[in-house]
Parts: C-alpha cells; sequence; structure tokens
C-alpha cells in the first residue's frame, strides 16, 4: 500500500500523517425508526440493533466512551468493517451506527439522534515516512492537500 486516508489518532513514527479535516460524527438510524428513536433515552438506545466494526475502528470506541459516561454499552448485531457498507445498512434498517455528518444528512433514508456533544474524529493522509520524498507519493500528497485543504491553509503552508 503506497498511500491511504485514516481516521483516529497516529499510530507510529514510521507513517507520516497529514491532516485533512476534523470529521463530525453522529448517531444514525434508519428512518422510519424515527417514531422510536426520536424520544429514545440512551438506555433505549444502547438496546437497539447496532452495525459496529469487527477489528479496531476509533469511530467505535467514541461511540463506545460515550455510552460508557451513562454506565452502558451498546448491543452489536451486525459486524462489518467496511464504511460503505455500515451506511448500507443503516439505510436498509439493520441498525444504527455512528457515521460521518456529511454521509448521513445525505441520505433519505437516515435519521440523526442529536446529542448534547458533538463527536468528531480527525482524518488523516497518510503514507510510510521512508517514502516521503519518492516522486510519487510526494505528487500524490501534494494532490490530497489541495483537494482537502481550504485555500487560505494551503498559502499558510506553502
Amino acid at each position: 500500500l503506497d498511500v491511504g486516508c485514516m481516521y483516529g489518532s497516529p499510530v507510529s513514527n514510521l507513517i507520516t500523517l497529514h491532516h485533512l479535516i476534523k470529521d463530525e460524527l453522529v448517531i444514525a438510524a434508519p428512518k422510519h425508526w424515527a417514531k422510536k428513536v426520536e424520544n429514545a433515552t440512551w438506555e433505549d438506545l444502547a438496546q437497539m440493533p447496532w452495525i459496529r466494526d469487527t477489528q479496531y475502528c476509533p469511530f467505535q470506541n467514541l461511540a463506545d466512551d460515550l455510552f460508557k459516561k451513562h454506565d452502558l454499552a451498546i448491543k452489536q448485531t451486525m459486524p462489518t468493517n467496511d464504511d460503505a457498507t455500515r451506511l448500507e445498512l443503516v439505510k436498509g434498517g439493520a441498525g444504527m451506527s455512528i457515521l460521518e455528518r456529511r454521509h448521513a444528512e445525505t441520505s433519505d433514508q437516515i435519521m440523526i439522534w442529536e446529542i448534547e456533544e458533538p463527536l468528531y474524529s480527525d482524518l488523516y493522509f497518510a503514507h510510510l515516512t521512508s517514502r516521503a520524498e519518492e516522486p510519487i507519493i510526494r505528487a500524490v500528497t501534494e494532490q490530497m492537500l489541495s483537494l482537502w485543504r481550504p485555500e487560505s491553509e494551503i498559502a499558510k503552508a506553502g
């Protein structure tokens, strides 16, 4: 793997990370669950079916921490390790999940259960530090940063 995007905290000094955005996350539910989710308590939400990652996922850690604050744990019913699949499973009514707000808001099949304190996760563009000076890595990095960063931030960095 040459380059990639990842959420969460830096994992190793062997990997160079370039911050792209601070992404807002939401508790998302299938739209047709609106009646039972709109006025749900934290206890109610914890008992509903949840789509959870089968491996490490910073979104899942945030969700687990959020429910722990209320002395609760989320019930897993549908495991997945793919973001696109998780989105489609929520749309299809398989369960609730933590999703990026920008994805949840664009679907008319998803409702958002709003919380007092928003959840955020940092999105990074990553590559091996040892390959940072390779022309292809430099070119892709420059393109990614120009696409994701606001113009004012690029001017400051340049």
